[in-house]
Order: C-alpha cells, then structure tokens, then sequence
C-alpha cells in the first residue's frame, strides 16, 4: 500500500506536466481523477475517453469487482458508492495538486456534482453492439464503438512464428494478462487434452505444439487462429470479435468480469470461467465447443462486421472541434 499511494502522489504531477501548453485535456479513465482539476488551474477544456461504463447506473453493478446485480436502485446506489470511494482515495493528492496550482481544496462530493452540472463530456471507445448505452446515464455521456490501436506498416512477423502458422492447423491463442506460471500450465494442458496446438503470451510451455509470441500485433494474429482463450480485457475482446474469431472468455480483475459476461449474453462464447476456478477439463472441452460449433464463429462474424464498419474515430474529432477554444 505504501507503493501504491506514493504512485498515486506522482501521478497528478506527472499529468500537470504532460499538459503544459496544450488547449485541451483528454484524460483516460484513471487519470481523469487529476486530469480534471489539472484543466480547471489551466482554464482549458476537458473531456473523458473511456474503455469501460464506469459510471453509476441501474443496468448493472459497478465493474471493479464481479458482484451479482442488485436490481436497478441497488446496482445504480452501489455504482455512485464505487465512485465516491474510488475518488475519496485520490483525494489527498488531488488537494496538494490543487494547492500547488492555486486553486482552493475541493471534495469528492463538490467534485462530482460539478462534473455532472457542467455534463462533462465522456466518450466511451466500445460499440453498443457489446454493451448497449445506459438509459439512465446523464447528457454527456456518449459511445463511439470501439477505438483501434495503430500497426507499424513496416511490422513484420518472425521467420520462426510464421513457420509455426504455416506448419500445422490453426492454433488457439491463449493469454490471461498477467498471468501466473500455474494458470499458464493449466491452459497448455488443455490445448493439449483439446487436441489443438496453441500460441501462447505471457508464459512459456515446451513442445513443438506450443509457440510463445513476443510482441505481436493482435488485429494481425487473431484472424490466424481456431479459437482464442483470453481475460477478456476490453481491446483483446475488441479486436477477437473483430477477427471474427470465437473465444473462451478467461476473466481475472476489474472489468473482465463485464465484458466476458456480455460475450456471454449475445452467445460469443461457450463458457465464461474465472481464472481462480481455472479447470482442465472445463477448459478443454470449451475450446473444442469454440472450434465445433459453427454457431460461435458464425455470430462473432456478424457482430466483428459491424463494428468494424464503425467510424468510432470522428465522434473523438468532433468533440475535440467543439472543445477546442
């Protein structure tokens, strides 16, 4: 925790610093916390551009844990008691930062209503094919359909990976994030119980059947793979369903959990489990279902279609026409 808090002491600074001379602030969902007061002390425009519907709402429970839903009134009072408290352990830095650009002590309270009386405007880089716009989210709030990492046009794959591809079958990509070594074994086993060979990041196996990857362009290698078995963070979810390729949603943190569950409600994947309750068994058998079943790849080709004709880039650009002084 001491790490931790001497972090988030350098983080407002560190903001600060990366915005002296600009004319508008864009903040993601973490450094908004300091993003926001930093704009007010240099009397510029902010906004938000967010990869997950942190905000409170009656459609589901807060993402920062995978908590069952309330109901409407509960999911929304837990929502706002997740926000509060997310802020309330900023806060301390926030007033120094404050402090030191001259602008009097606040309050996590004052803070987020004055965010939602001045409607300060977020864009959300996910598609509503995945996870609709809640009805009850204030003016300001917007999605844009999911946002695209850039590839290095001069990227090429090793001799050594495309080899691989080329020598057998498509392989199941695995990754977890951070993984741990246990996880990793637990996965390479049940490749093997699968009868597939796999592509593995984050972790190491021996054998011919299995190739880890370094740093490797995903929209590039998904389209190459039987299955994919990952966290189902939000831009691997994005750019599998783009691939149109079927996955084996693999959730371990914070809006895993979200996004593996709607995969899940639109039928994109056979089976959710988490990575505590990692299983052999289980897990080999989803892949065989991911592979199998037409069904999975079929619907994942029609929901990657249309949010890949998205244009989730000019929404940004409009906004930053319209904040811009």
């Amino acid at each position: 925790m001491p790490a931790v808090r001497e972090l988030m002491g350098r983080v407002g600074p560190a903001v600060a610093d990366a915005a002296k001379g600009a004319d508008l602030l864009l903040t993601s969902v973490t450094s908004t916390h300091f993003g926001y007061h930093v704009a007010e002390a240099m009397g510029i425009p902010s906004a938000g551009l967010y990869v997950a519907p942190v905000e409170p709402t009656g459609d589901f429970p807060p993402l920062l844990a995978d908590l069952r839903s309330f109901g409407r009134w509960g999911n929304r009072a837990m929502g706002r008691l997740a926000a509060t408290q997310v802020q309330a352990g900023y806060f301390k830095h926030i007033n120094t930062l404050r402090r030191d650009m001259g602008l009097r002590p606040t309050t996590v309270r004052e803070t987020l209503r004055r965010q939602r009386e001045q409607q300060f405007p977020v864009l959300h880089g996910y598609s509503e094919r995945l996870a609709p716009r809640p009805a009850d989210w204030r003016p300001g709030l917007e999605l844009t359909g999911f946002w695209w990492p850039h590839r290095d046009p001069d990227w090429q794959p090793s001799r050594e990976l495309q080899a691989f591809l080329d020598g057998g079958p498509p392989p199941v990509f695995v990754g977890f994030g951070s993984v741990t070594a246990a996880r990793g074994s637990i996965a390479v086993e049940a490749l093997r119980n699968a009868g597939v060979r796999g592509v593995l990041s984050g972790f190491e196996a021996e054998g011919d059947d299995m190739f880890t990857i370094g740093d490797t362009p995903f929209d590039w290698l998904f389209p190459r793979m039987a299955a994919l078995v990952h966290h189902a963070g939000a831009g691997t979810t994005a750019l599998g369903l783009r691939a149109g390729v079927p996955v084996v949603a693999v959730p371990g943190i914070a809006d895993q959990f979200y996004w593996a569950n709607r995969l899940a409600a639109l039928g994109l994947t056979p089976d959710v489990m988490r990575q505590k309750q990692l299983d052999v068994d289980r897990l080999a058998k989803a892949i065989r279902r991911a592979i199998d079943d037409p069904s999975y790849r079929a619907r994942t080709q029609e929901i990657g279609a249309a949010i890949a004709a998205e244009d989730s880039a000019q929404p940004v650009l409009d906004l930053v026409r319209e904040l811009r002084p």
